[in-house]
């Protein structure tokens, strides 16, 4: 198997073998973001590969482990020739991820789809009135123009509908709106 396992090579190793697979073998997810080599190698400028091998038995939040750098998901419970053959496909740019985790993603996709889809609930007709004139790219001013309202009305509508939408611009809260209408 070509792969640098952390614990037995330094880390400037693994940093000079950018093109190989980082192994990372623990029995908890978890403990995989405790590594201070995991989260050197997340500031690396070029990262490499991590492989979680892992138990994922019980459910584990996977968003921490994507964002220090974790990209391919297998279970330790599999034997040996699967897992090297599944170590050796992320070195040839393949992804892999265990059917439990896979399951937690598609879950974790579908949560955040349909809270998002709620949110057009939480805005007011006024709001909504609003959003669809943000989405024409409007100004404030154009906005309280076309309906019939002060233009400091409008920016507090903005500002209600961003804080509602938990958005920190008009153009995100344009983006969400075209892909939700």
């Amino acid at each position: 198997m070509n792969s640098s396992v952390l614990s037995m090579r330094p880390l400037e190793e693994a940093r000079t073998r950018v093109q190989q697979p980082v192994l990372v073998v623990t029995q908890s997810p978890e403990q995989s973001l405790h590594f201070e080599d995991i989260q050197e190698l997340g500031q690396a400028a070029v990262m490499p590969e991590l492989v979680l091998v892992s138990c994922f038995r019980n459910y584990t939040p996977i968003h921490p482990l994507i964002q220090a750098g974790f990209r391919h998901f297998i279970d330790i419970n599999e034997d040996t020739q699967t897992i090297a053959e599944k170590v050796s496909l992320t070195s040839k740019g393949g992804v892999v991820i265990c059917p439990r985790v896979q399951q937690w993603l598609v879950d974790g996709l579908q949560t955040f789809a349909r809270r998002k889809a709620k949110q057009m609930d939480m805005l007011t007709s006024r709001e909504k009135q609003v959003i669809s004139s943000l989405a024409k790219g409007h100004s404030n001013r154009t906005i309280a123009r076309e309906l019939g309202m002060a233009e400091t009305t409008a920016k507090v509508h903005v500002k209600h509908i961003l804080k509602k939408l938990d958005m920190t611009s008009r153009l995100e809260a344009t983006a969400w709106f075209l892909r939700n209408n």
